[in-house]
């Protein structure tokens, strides 16, 4: 009886209500705007503080004095290498020189990339004007600056190169290049067991390959910059007076647009990956001595990973990251064998020939599809 009473009690209910308007009440207090005081979404500088604690590297490094001289010795030898990009291609290579190679450690890469971050995010930090400081923007700046700061200095320590094609560019945005992350390179160096030369010619020539992509093909920078502002929503943050439901549903559940283009940047970075790995593979098979072991080594060192570090890349994101090379470099090697180099090369035509998410992951469809619009272009010359 008294078990039944007990159950029917409704203490329990009148507790979960208190706890509700509770939360109710503190969730208003945190929300309630500061007059005359816009909110700050990321906080630059903590993001930098984070990023170089987390470096490992605690002050200048010796690059210091021949970051330099390093430099002009990659530059040489890329163009040492540009002969044998052009014959893997099966094209004439570009007249116009590679991006200069800036070499970096690990505190500059950091510099580079939040720089990188703050053009990229420009328009949706427009969304700053239209919301009122609170304690609960502080609290998510406080959050996602650590975030972006965390995620950066674990990168730093792993990034062998980076080539930036200057996405979103602003007028006052400086010009394309190439960085090389010395610390990282003479890490694994250190564990390789082929000459450093070598080493260095096969991470060139991947990064080489991504400045061709870009510097050959001047309309594939443009199509990117179109799909990341549908992505970041940009006709809702440039727009005079976005309403508010516009401006949310942008921030979270995304329009369908914006799903769309997600899908297709994941297509697109599949694509350069792999087609820069597929490359290193082509050329280093053919002029790069110590290749195989090199190529064996790295792919050791990708999948060398303890378990803190396979669950940063999978709450992070970064497992997608790395299944691109994968997926984009799978799609090259099954064109080629289906349709050979020619057939290949043709994604580089235009926006309209370019693999969707789909034709990444079955390349038999994009071949299908590109043969129908080669015929029927021939048929309408014709």
């Amino acid at each position: 009886m008294a078990r039944r009473q007990a159950r029917r009690s409704p203490l329990p209910r009148v507790a979960a209500a208190a706890a509700l308007a509770m939360g109710a009440v503190v969730v208003r207090e945190l929300a309630r705007p500061r007059p005359d005081e816009r909110a700050r979404l990321i906080d630059w500088a903590a993001v930098r503080r984070t990023a170089l604690r987390a470096s490992g590297e605690t002050g200048p490094t010796h690059l210091v004095f021949s970051a330099a001289d390093l430099g002009r010795q990659y530059d040489e030898m890329a163009e040492q290498l540009r002969p044998w990009i052009g014959e893997a291609l099966g094209v004439d290579m570009y007249t116009e020189p590679f991006p200069r190679f800036q070499v970096v450690d690990r505190r500059d890469w950091v510099d580079v990339n939040i720089e990188l971050f703050q053009n990229l995010l420009r328009p949706v930090l427009r969304v700053e004007e239209m919301v009122p400081a609170s304690a609960l923007t502080d609290i998510g700046r406080a959050g996602l600056s650590r975030y972006l700061g965390v995620l950066l200095g674990f990168l730093s320590q792993r990034v062998l190169g980076q080539y930036d094609p200057v996405l979103l560019a602003t007028d006052a945005a400086g010009p394309t290049a190439l960085y090389l992350v010395e610390p990282n390179i003479e890490r694994w160096e250190a564990n390789a067991s082929v000459p450093s030369t070598a080493v260095r010619q096969w991470l060139v020539l991947h990064e080489c390959t991504h400045a061709w992509q870009f510097e050959a093909h001047p309309w594939l920078r443009e199509h990117m910059n179109g799909l990341i502002r549908e992505l970041i929503a940009n006709r809702v943050f440039t727009a005079e007076k976005p309403s508010g439901l516009e401006v949310l549903r942008a921030l979270t559940i995304g329009a369908r647009s914006q799903w769309a283009a997600v899908n297709q940047i994941q297509a697109v970075m599949s694509l350069l990956e792999g087609f820069s790995n597929f490359m290193m593979r082509r050329v280093g098979r053919a002029h790069l001595e110590h290749f195989d072991v090199i190529d064996e080594e790295f792919q050791r060192r990708q999948g060398r990973r303890n378990p803190a570090e396979r669950a940063f890349f999978k709450i992070t994101g970064l497992d997608l990251k790395m299944q691109q090379y994968v997926l984009g470099e799978r799609f090259c090697d099954s064109v080629l064998e289906a349709a050979g180099m020619p057939a290949l090369m043709r994604v580089w035509d235009s926006p309209e020939v370019l693999p969707t998410l789909a034709e990444i992951r079955d390349p038999h469809l994009w071949v299908a599809r590109t043969a129908q619009v080669g015929a029927k272009a021939v048929a309408k010359s014709g």
